[in-house]
């Protein structure tokens, strides 16, 4: 629902000894009391959705009482632009990491069947549902005079069937119907899921952490140095096994618990907003999740974000190479200038 729900404890007062304190509080003072659960409510999943839910009572409080109209936008999970720019994505976010992730075979696995999904919402979806929200304030006020307007940005609303699984299969269907494959992208990718939390993890070792384990010796037996390119090869192997396995270990401390569960925002408020707005209005900012066609969406997110990374990649890598190149020359250089001016200092001195 598109309300401010129970919390269990004083949010304004809680942020009020925060700030007193200069922004810093002991956990005795914040823990047992952001501990509590009311009926049907889950513990936080974070700090993030916990300090936002404390700044939204602070935020209404003190609007009500300066007389301000307020509207609080809880948005999804931030995704790539659905309509204005389709596919741009700024960011180095979870849904970046996963894709990414994906088309490198850095993610193979991933815990739970696939049918989850962590309400999510394109970026000029969140944009325009802001300015749209303004406007209402401006023209029309809050719709109860003392309770701040509250929407939710969202797809899951809007697309009922929408889940993590369905949006690898169009990825990987779409790549498979491709003559040519796309550039640095394994061919192929699937992802297996996996419900049982003792077959993932032991999956996860065999899969990461053995062959890590298995090769790091060999990285110490045929060092570069001595070995040159096989040496280099084992190294660099050993480097790349690591931090698949220590990069995939902290993106699912942070995101597990979203990828097994069915996340949906009601979109009730949001959608009559919506329906407030003139054709054109509607058109120029779009913030309805009904006009998102999911598999196109995935897609054209995909693909976008993935050559944005390369692009990205091979700049990096024609910088390190410049680099590199001038090195390569001033080295000489320095040796060459120090040995004329040794043979020069020694003429003078005979």
């Amino acid at each position: 629902m598109e309300a401010l729900y129970p919390l269990g404890f004083d949010a304004p007062a809680l942020y009020a000894r925060w700030e007193a304190a200069g922004g810093t509080l002991p956990e005795s003072d914040w823990g047992a009391a952001t501990g509590t659960k009311l009926r049907n409510q889950d513990g936080w999943p974070n700090t993030y959705t916990l300090t936002k839910s404390i700044g939204e009572r602070v935020m209404s409080e003190r609007a009500a009482a300066l007389g301000i109209r307020l509207s609080l936008l809880r948005l999804g999970i931030v995704l790539s632009d659905a309509a204005d720019q389709p596919g741009w994505y700024f960011g180095e976010g979870g849904w970046g990491q996963l894709t990414m992730g994906m088309a490198k075979r850095i993610i193979t696995i991933l815990p739970g069947d696939g049918t989850a999904f962590p309400d999510a919402c394109p970026v000029d979806h969140c944009i325009n549902a802001i300015l749209a929200s303004g406007a209402k304030l401006a023209t029309a006020g809050q719709s109860a005079p003392n309770e701040p307007d509250i929407f939710h940005i969202s797809l899951a609303d809007y697309i009922p069937d929408i889940d993590i699984k369905s949006g690898f299969d169009a990825w990987v269907n779409y790549e498979a119907s491709l003559k040519e494959p796309i550039e640095g992208v394994i061919r192929g990718c699937t992802i297996k899921f996996i419900q049982s939390d003792f077959q993932f993890w032991l999956e996860y070792w065999l899969r990461y952490d053995l062959p890590y384990f298995l090769l790091l010796p060999f990285s110490y037996l045929f060092p570069a140095s001595l070995f040159g390119g096989f040496g280099n090869e084992v190294s660099k192997s050993t480097y790349l096994l690591n931090k698949c396995r220590t990069q995939f270990r902290f993106f699912l401390g942070l995101y597990e618990r979203f990828l097994n569960t069915w996340w949906v925002f009601d979109t009730t408020r949001t959608r009559e907003l919506f329906g407030l707005m003139d054709e054109k209005s509607q058109t120029t900012f779009n913030f309805d999740g009904f006009t998102v066609d999911k598999d196109s969406y995935f897609i054209t997110s995909g693909v976008t974000m993935w050559y944005r990374k390369l692009a990205e990649y091979k700049a990096k890598n024609k910088l390190k190479n410049r680099k590199a190149t001038k090195q390569a020359f001033l080295i000489p250089a320095i040796v060459l200038a120090l040995s004329l001016s040794l043979v020069v200092v020694l003429k003078v001195v005979s």
